[in-house]
């Protein structure tokens, strides 16, 4: 991201407080966030004011075509029903040689039909062949893949050793370094072919 001089339009998709925009954060000309918790919203990101988005309950993204430079999607997509339509939409207002920076979980959390403490009713880990399979069938160009270890088992089992530790902080807080981290020092490989539309990086 370093060789990009600015980012007109950006998108965060369950992005939150967006503070993993922060190492871009002066590159950053317009940033919107699509966000269902009204609790946690920035009001502003160094100099910038991000415009908050209440999600559709379609799933429809209410922007035109070919809207944005860069799209954020860190460990949201798991907790929604539609992730084939859900990611059609962000490649939809992705511009032609934009970025999408995704990071989610491909392994299961779980037997999601049935109810489970802490998780949302449709949070699951999503098959890294299902990922591939929608890319492929949209036409996207991945750039870079990675695959990355999560420490929330590690500290759920020791919480129960030690109850005193604020486990959902801790995770948050990982979540957050590791996010700014790859976002920070992913690097870009530009495409050797001019048909490659968009392009995006895989953060499992």
């Amino acid at each position: 991201m370093k060789d990009i001089p600015t980012f007109d339009k950006v998108l965060g998709l369950g992005s939150s407080w967006g503070y993993e925009f922060l190492p871009i954060i002066d590159k950053i000309k317009e940033l919107a966030i699509i966000e269902s918790s009204l609790q946690t919203r920035s009001k502003i990101l160094g100099a910038i004011t991000p415009v908050y988005y209440s999600p559709a309950p379609s799933g429809i993204i209410d922007f035109p075509d070919n809207t944005f430079d860069l799209i954020n999607v860190f460990s949201t997509l798991h907790h929604i029903p539609n992730v084939t339509f859900g990611l059609n939409e962000l490649f939809r207002v992705l511009k032609p040689n934009g970025y999408l920076l995704l990071k989610e979980p491909i392994v299961s959390m779980g037997d999601w039909r049935l109810q489970r403490k802490g998780l949302t009713k449709n949070e699951r880990g999503i098959p890294g062949n299902i990922f591939d399979e929608i890319i492929k069938n949209a036409n996207i160009c991945v750039v870079q893949k990675h695959y990355f270890a999560c420490m929330t088992p590690f500290f759920m089992r020791i919480s129960r050793n030690h109850p005193f530790l604020i486990v959902n902080s801790i995770t948050y807080l990982i979540s957050i370094y590791q996010s700014c981290l790859r976002l920070t020092y992913l690097t870009i490989q530009p495409p050797s072919l001019n048909e490659l539309h968009h392009k995006i990086f895989f953060m499992y």
